[in-house]
Formats: C-alpha cells, structure tokens, sequence
C-alpha cells in the first residue's frame, strides 16, 4: 500500500485540457466520423466530451496523461465482459476504432493518452435531487446484478490499484489528512481512520472479494423519465478488485441526510441489493462501520484536494458542509442501534 500523497498522480496533477477541435480530429482519424456537435462534460481527471454525429451520439473519454495504460485497459475490459456476460445491464457499449481496436492512443503535450469511445447512455441526472424509495431499491438492485454480473471476471491490474478512494485503503489516508491545515478537521478525520484500522480493517479483510464499481452514485447513474427506474450506469474509473461489501456502503452512503431520517434512504438501498445478492451475516455486521468509514474518506480526499488546488475549492467542497454533517449525525447515534436497524431491514425483505 503506497502511503505517500504524492504518489497518486492522477488526482494531484492538473489535466491540459483537451480541445473540441483536437477532439474532433480524433473522431476523425480514430473511427472515421464527422461530428456535428460536441460538448465537453465534467470530469474529476480525464477529458469527457459528448458528440453528436452523422452516425449518433456517442461518449469520448480521454484518460488523463498520469494514468498508467494498463489501468484504462482495465476498465475497458470490465466494459467488454459485461457487454458479453451481462448484455441487460444499461451500460455504455464499447465502439472499435477503425484498426478494429476497443481503445486508441494519441500523444497530448508530449505524453500519451489512452482512451475510448462508447455509446450514450439516455436518462437523466439525479444527482443532487430528491430519490424516491423505488429508485433506492431500484439502484440496490441494479448494483447487486452488476456484482454478480463481475463473478468470476479477473484482471492482472485490479490487484495493483492503489485508489484513494477504495474504502479498504483507508489507512493509507493517514498521510494524507496529516497535510490538512485545520487541527480540529485533521483530528476529527484521524478519529475515523484510527477506528477503521483497530476495529473495522480486521472484520473487513476476511470478507468475500470481487471487481467493484467503486462509485455507484448519482453521479454515475442516470434514471428513466418515470424517476424509479435506473436508465444507465455509467463511470468506470474508481473500478478496483475490493471487498463486494464496499460497493454497497458507498452507495448507501450517499444517500445519507443531514436532516429528516438519516438511515432509511440507505436502508432502501441495502434492501433492493440484499434482494438480488443476499449478505451473509459478517458483512450486514460491519456494513455501518463501512458506511460511516466512507463519509470519512470522502472528507479527507475533497479537503485535501481542495488545499491543492485553491482555484477549484469551491466546486470540490461544494458538497462538504453537508457531508460534515451527516459524520456528526453517524457518530451520534449507537453503532449497536445501527447494526441491528440493518439487520431488521435484511430480514424483513
């Protein structure tokens, strides 16, 4: 486990932006289209356009210039093995170059850079908004079929990762919130970390292992117009082999609340996953732990990056202030009241 901050380039430096004109040459000379259109879309490392064609509509990542190849070719290839294993799961749909190939390279300021082409995925964001309890059920579910749909799949590069934001590497954020200038932050982030390496990493180690997601959340998942139906998953780029546990406890995470009800949106979640991939007991255990270890990795990342980068802190913290609070709300209910709400959730499916 690499422990130095510095190490994780691909969040530390600062993207060269590519151009919508070298964007559409691409296209061009990569798979022989004529765009008619392209607009580029947010992206927290690599360069993401949509382009509309004289052939469709199509999504263009350009990975960015620090990530190694055999990391993009990773995530090209869970995209290639859920399209033949799993071919009911709205995700995108890899488009081959005009070499027959599913990824491309292009030099950009003197460094290579890998990246694909896909289809776009229809839907809406709901990212931000209000879910209903089917749409929560209807992610849980969507993420457990996901899951199941990567049994069996391995990858020479998953067992190398070393990202960030994967919750089993959360000790190796020690070295990152020891940089944090505000002492009571710094303290408060230490607390989770020591907690997570005395109580939960050794409950944690033990459990069933398999290729993950890594951020199923609104922000990587587009719904139907009904509002209750997920439409598309899309984001593979915190894709690592992990604990199948912390999928969930991600994606449960996100839907916690600084006010109303903090652990129903959540349970609605783990409820539709439980339906489709049932938890053996140990991880319905540690689940809460899991979730409460995550809104401490997500704060420590985005305050990190935020003192990196000044010139971007307020889009990377627009969402911290409610984030510290739902940590005060986790910590101030039981950790036994929580475990057993889980449990009653399980069971009663």
């Amino acid at each position: 486990m690499n422990t130095n901050p510095e190490a994780h380039t691909t969040l530390l430096t600062a993207t060269t932006e590519l151009t919508p004109q070298a964007a559409k040459d691409l296209l061009r000379n990569e798979y022989g289209l004529s765009c008619e259109s392209i607009k580029r879309l947010a992206g927290e490392r690599d360069d993401n356009f949509k382009v509309v064609t004289t052939s469709g509509t199509f999504f263009l990542k350009v990975a960015h210039s620090a990530e190694e190849s055999a990391v993009t070719a990773f995530q090209t290839d869970v995209l290639l093995h859920l399209e033949n294993h799993a071919p009911d799961l709205p995700i995108p749909r890899i488009i081959q170059t005009l070499e027959g190939k599913p990824e491309f390279t292009i030099t950009d300021s003197g460094a290579p850079r890998r990246g694909r082409l896909t289809t776009f995925m229809p839907g809406e964001s709901f990212d931000g908004l209000p879910t209903t309890a089917n749409l929560r059920r209807n992610i849980g579910e969507s993420l457990a079929k996901l899951s199941l749909a990567l049994v069996g799949f391995s990858h020479p590069t998953a067992d190398h990762l070393e990202l960030l934001w994967d919750i089993s590497r959360t000790s190796s954020l020690r070295a990152i919130v020891a940089t944090l200038h505000d002492p009571d932050m710094r303290n408060s982030l230490m607390e989770g970390i020591d907690d997570f390496d005395s109580r939960v990493l050794p409950r944690l180690q033990p459990l069933r292992q398999r290729i993950v997601h890594g951020d199923f959340t609104a922000n990587n998942l587009m719904r139907d117009p009904d509002g209750d139906h997920i439409s598309a998953i899309i984001d593979f780029g915190d894709t690592t082999r992990s604990q199948m546990i912390n999928d969930l406890a991600v994606a449960a995470a996100y839907e916690l609340k600084p006010t109303g009800d903090l652990l129903g949106p959540a349970l609605d979640i783990i409820v539709g996953y439980n339906a489709v991939q049932p938890l053996v007991q140990e991880e319905i255990d540690i689940l809460f732990d899991l979730i409460v270890t995550r809104t401490v990795l997500r704060l420590a990342i985005t305050e990190w990056r935020a003192e990196r980068f000044p010139e971007n802190k307020d889009y990377v913290l627009r969402n911290n202030p409610r984030t510290w609070q739902v940590l005060d709300r986790l910590r101030s209910i039981s950790r036994e009241q929580a475990q057993q709400e889980i449990l009653n959730a399980c069971k009663a499916a």
